[in-house]
């Protein structure tokens, strides 16, 4: 018997009983426990590989099915709220999508786990490529994609979404079922005013690279947007990309009458004639005035509520129990009558 025998062993009936291997059913079947198994079988698994020294072909396939669930595990965690459990039904759906595609590698592995614990060759399976971050040499497709809660009218918006961004890159679609990729986004972040000046400068550096017609979406917040809304005003036309895309805002000549039309209006809260600062000071005073007003003029009435004393409650009840014997006298007397008939 090998040193590899007894873990391959104790793994191929971790796999084979557990949902590793087994039919989550749609009524019954509930996500927590399933999810928890598989984390059962990593941890069993890394276990084993701890005790486990000198097993090389256990520890080298145990490596492998360990570094292809760990992807998965490290996504559905991200599925869990505080109260441990899914976060929603869209994530209980892709959790359940997700484990149908990972089952048939586990069961794989267990096959391969059994053949090892009778002592047979195995062949190892690939080890699965290491996931890393790309900068555009795997192309991303331009839309909503593939989400947890895609709309319903998904498909017209990433149509119209492709049109649109192939117009504004002088590449316009032959066929709607065309694919674009690698969309672009310029981000301009919130902080006031100065957050505006701020990213000016940026988008005029970009502008001055010939970078700006490269962005295919502009993101803005808070002070990010005053610059945002003054951009999507200058680039409305829906005319194919040329070289006078962001040539407003190119800082090598004389600043454009746009650029400086943004800078004098940078102060948009304030007014800039005088009739504007006399409107100001009228709302002004009249608010205070209405609130002056409303505060002196509301009525404040204020009611009393005495306790009653113990010699008016004992009046009270006195009158209550007389009321009472007067009518049970009332109703008893036309019986009387009637049994003396």
């Amino acid at each position: 018997m090998t040193t590899s025998q007894g873990p391959a062993h104790q793994t191929w009936i971790e796999l084979s009983t557990r949902i590793t291997s087994q039919d989550l059913h749609f009524r019954s079947g509930q996500e927590e426990a399933a999810l928890d198994s598989i984390v059962e079988v990593f941890k069993g698994t890394r276990v084993l590989m701890k005790e486990s020294v000198g097993a090389d072909e256990f520890l080298q396939l145990a490596d492998i099915m360990l570094k292809t669930i760990r992807p998965y595990t490290a996504r559905w965690h991200s599925f869990i709220g505080p109260d441990k459990r899914f976060i929603s039904p869209a994530a209980r759906r892709q959790f359940r999508k997700e484990l149908l595609v990972l089952q048939p590698k586990l069961v794989t592995f267990a096959a391969l786990f059994k053949s090892l614990a009778r002592g047979a060759a195995i062949v190892m399976p690939p080890v699965p490529a290491r996931p890393t971050a790309s900068l555009g040499a795997v192309p991303v497709p331009i839309g909503i994609g593939e989400s947890l809660s895609r709309p319903e009218n998904a498909d017209g918006i990433d149509q119209s979404e492709r049109q649109h961004v192939a117009n504004r890159r002088g590449t316009p679609l032959r066929h709607d079922a065309d694919r674009l990729y690698n969309g672009i986004g310029l981000a301009l972040s919130g902080g006031g005013i100065r957050s505006a000046t701020f990213c000016l400068g940026i988008v005029q550096v970009l502008a001055e690279k010939k970078l700006l017609p490269k962005f295919d979406y502009v993101s803005t917040v808070s002070g990010g947007g005053y610059l945002g809304s003054f951009m999507s005003n200058q680039f409305t036309n829906n005319e194919p990309a040329a070289d006078s895309v962001g040539a407003d805002f190119d800082p090598n000549d004389e600043e454009s009458p746009p650029i400086r039309h943004l800078r004098n209006s940078s102060k948009y809260l304030l007014p800039k004639t005088t009739l504007e600062g006399l409107k100001l000071v009228g709302q002004l005073l009249s608010g205070i005035l209405a609130t002056t007003l409303l505060v002196a003029v509301a009525p404040v009435a204020t009611v009393r509520v005495s306790e009653p004393s113990l010699e008016d409650v004992f009046v009270r009840l006195t009158k209550i129990q007389g009321a009472r014997r007067e009518a049970e006298a009332t109703a008893a007397a036309p019986a009387t009558a009637g049994a003396r008939t």
